[in-house]
């Protein structure tokens, strides 16, 4: 799990310790942050704080959350009762100080306008303002932030990969649907073959400490966003897919053609563990890295564990 500065001033914010961040470079020196929050408290109180050039965008996973929220000293707060998978969308150039009557557990996704300016211009959309009503059901955004709960709950793994997809996908469906008539244009057509080449050459030199599709796409010569969609284009999976598979398939060679212990195919190889490869594994092939070496090589037993 990455932290960062942003996850630090979340629990100022909400009193919640450590809370689990994952972290996007995909628009370069401007993060991206999703954090998991959970306050156990049966109530919340947000004071107003100073505003930031920044949208901050939570799923509600409570049966539902009642809040008053007090805009830019607003004499009359708003009320909502929003309900369980819906968004808010909030601009943090005028933070809302708000009160949450039955507590606060959401998955929130923290976008800067710099990092959506860049993605925007990227995309040739014309601009990039969002606008939103408290309580959206967006069965998109829902799947998109969802996707991230193993990771948060410590059961898998994301890579950098991963979690950059899954920005990108954020931000192509938030211009096209809550930018006020934004329409994001679609550049068809996939990777040259040098460009291709040189990202697939790319990804299976890092398996072990990862790559970021802002690397990979510097690399191509193109934005994120038109990165991504070739990529796709050219081989019908997005790069983190094809990155999984590629470690999937040097652990295949390692099982086959070393003496190395599982736990330790896992570690040349960059899973975060034994269980992390062996699900990953299991998930792609069918069946675990042991039962697989065993099957190949005729032995009863090679290595430690499933």
């Amino acid at each position: 799990m990455l932290t960062s500065g942003q996850g630090a001033l979340l629990q100022r914010r909400y009193s919640v310790k450590n809370p689990p961040t994952l972290i996007s470079h995909v628009s370069g020196s401007n993060p991206i942050t999703i954090s998991r929050l959970h306050v156990d408290s049966p109530q919340l109180t947000l004071k107003a704080v100073p505003g930031e050039a920044a949208y901050a965008l939570p799923l509600n996973h409570l049966d539902y959350s009642t809040f008053n929220v007090r805009i830019d000293s607003a004499r009359t707060p708003q009320r909502h009762t929003i309900g369980k998978g819906t968004i808010c969308l909030w601009d943090l150039t005028v933070p809302p100080a708000a009160f949450f009557e039955n507590g606060f557990n959401a998955t929130r996704l923290y976008l800067p306008f710099t990092a959506l300016k860049q993605f925007a211009e990227g995309v040739d959309a014309r601009h990039m303002w969002l606008r939103m009503d408290p309580g959206t059901d967006d069965p998109i955004v829902r799947h998109l932030l969802d996707c991230l709960a193993p990771a948060f709950n410590g059961t898998e793994h994301a890579s950098s990969l991963f979690v950059d997809y899954i920005t990108l996908a954020l931000q192509t469906h938030l211009l096209q649907h809550y930018g006020s008539g934004i329409t994001v244009s679609s550049k068809r057509g996939g990777l040259a073959a040098w460009q291709l080449r040189r990202a697939q050459e790319a990804i299976a030199a890092n398996l072990r400490d990862g790559v970021s599709i802002d690397d990979l796409a510097r690399d191509c010569g193109l934005s994120n966003s038109h990165f991504a969609r070739a990529f796709r284009q050219s081989t019908g999976k997005p790069p983190h897919r094809w990155f999984t598979e590629r470690r999937v398939d040097a652990a295949k060679g390692l099982l086959l053609k070393s003496t190395l212990t599982i736990p330790e195919i896992a570690a040349a190889i960059g899973f975060a563990s034994q269980s992390h490869m062996t699900r990953i594994f299991t998930r792609f092939v069918g069946t675990s890295p042991a039962a697989w070496r065993r099957e190949r090589m005729g032995v009863a037993s090679f290595g430690h564990g499933e």
